[in-house]
């Protein structure tokens, strides 16, 4: 099945922004673990949700790391004793698998991970190479299926100097472990230790749920930042976690870079303020709702980039794309339609591990769109033009129904960066693989359609 979106939609309207995927991920375990320790009897295992939050509203990613508490709580609560390795589905989450690996191994000596084909395709032992500093191997375990991983080993204390990671979501799980075990560790991280937003969304979760972890710099090394973790502690009850999970700035990404293309094409207004335009970009045509302006998420710079971007014209504009790996596509969608412009991202490395090989499939997008790019060994040049006024897609031969086909990867950036195109195309876009998007946002397409957006499905030939 494959999608066509009509050319030229006039998107325009009100959107309600999505509750964080990295916060939802967060603050379930963070409830799992407070009613796991401080619940005897066997409740329901459903309680740790609290109110205000339902599975059937969750992603395909938050609800595989829903669906791993609960097996977990379930095994604690009813005591039960496991006679063959506890195995739990992460599918395709490799947020599921890379933070609740060390949670996991506090409580079992060994674990299976049966992964979706997409996911273990991301070398997923190697990213997971500092647990065994605190007691844990990981293996892919091919007697059992290709697509499984084994942790093996309780997760122990320990001290660790992390310079570079591929990613830093299983630094946020031993920062969500640690503090369980009886002793005392200690974590220290190079300065330019990539996602450190993620990182400190983790810590703020963490004090949430009265779990404290001092963040410091080493004695004489300024450079770099040491996490001192106490053992010993316990995670309290949080009430209405919904209430605490911020709104997702990733995926608000996609309206927000509407916004500015409609405004880049209508306007040469350059007198206004750099906070009355970012309050342009959230409200004007399509109103963005509940995002905090204040946020810790790393994609919140997105506004910044898009007011360097207004006034970027007939220069050279430099990204750097170490923590905002998700607004990647999207903002290269956007650095196409600038005139006489310039766009280096760089620090691309850590994306060739995303759901697709980010890099070349922003890429492909680009070139299917007719967008000029160079791409390096360490980064991609975008060159803008006047594509508003001339159509990015008057080069390309007719495929169906006169229409570009675009390859999403099974990406789910690419997907709704492939959606946000298509507002300047001159012509239809064939999507493959569109419901790709229930991987963070899974009312993507509703909401593209309540704005003005056309798309439908169409049947393979």
């Amino acid at each position: 099945m494959k999608m066509k979106i009509e050319n030229r939609s006039i998107l325009s309207g009100v959107v309600d922004s999505i509750p964080s995927k990295s916060y939802s991920h967060r603050y379930l375990i963070g409830s799992a673990l407070a009613h796991g320790a401080s619940v005897e009897d066997e409740s329901s295992d459903d309680d740790f949700l609290g109110n205000g939050l339902s599975k059937e509203t969750f992603s395909e990613d938050v609800l595989a790391t829903y669906e791993c508490l609960s097996k977990l709580l379930n095994i604690i609560h009813h005591k039960r004793t496991v006679a063959e390795i506890p195995t739990f589905q992460c599918n395709n989450s490799g947020s599921t698998l890379r933070i609740l690996s060390p949670i996991l191994m506090v409580f079992f000596e060994k674990v299976r991970f049966v992964c979706g084909k997409q996911l273990i395709g991301r070398n997923m032992p190697a990213s997971m190479e500092p647990l065994k500093t605190f007691g844990v191997d990981c293996y892919s375990d091919g007697d059992f299926l290709r697509n499984s991983i084994v942790l093996d080993g309780n997760l122990k204390s320990g001290e660790i100097h992390l310079d570079d990671a591929p990613t830093s979501q299983v630094l946020s799980g031993l920062l969500m472990a640690l503090p369980l075990l009886k002793k005392n560790s200690c974590i220290t991280i190079s300065e330019d230790f990539p996602s450190m937003p993620y990182v400190d969304m983790t810590l703020n979760t963490l004090k949430d749920f009265g779990v404290n972890i001092e963040k410091t710099h080493p004695e004489n090394d300024e450079k770099s930042i040491k996490f001192n973790i106490c053992g010993n502690q316990k995670y309290k009850t949080v009430q209405n976690i919904s209430n605490r999970i911020e709104n997702d700035w990733s995926n608000s990404a996609f309206w927000i870079v509407a916004n500015f293309i409609y405004d880049y094409s209508e306007t040469t207004d350059i007198d206004l303020t750099k906070s009355s335009y970012c309050e342009k970009l959230l409200n004007y045509p399509i109103k963005v709702c509940n995002l905090n302006s204040d946020s810790l998420q790393g994609d919140r710079e997105i506004l910044n980039i898009l007011w360097d971007f207004k006034r970027s014209s007939n220069s050279v504009t430099s990204i750097d794309c170490s923590n905002i790996p998700d607004v990647f596509p999207v903002l290269a969608l956007a650095s196409g339609v600038l005139k006489d412009s310039v766009t280096e991202f760089t620090n691309l490395e850590r994306l060739s591990l995303k759901e697709s090989n980010r890099i070349e499939s922003t890429v492909s997008l680009l070139n299917s769109l007719d967008v000029k790019n160079r791409l390096s060994e360490r980064k991609l040049k975008v060159y803008g033009s006047a594509l508003l006024k001339n159509g990015i897609m008057s080069k390309l031969d007719a495929i169906v129904d006169n229409a570009c086909e675009i390859n999403t990867y099974g990406d789910h950036r690419i997907a709704m960066t492939a959606g946000i195109a298509s507002i300047f195309s001159n012509r239809p876009l064939i999507l493959s693989d569109y419901v790709c998007v229930k991987k963070s946002y899974p009312g993507f397409w509703k909401d593209f359609k309540k704005l003005g957006g056309k798309c439908d499905k169409i049947q393979l030939r």
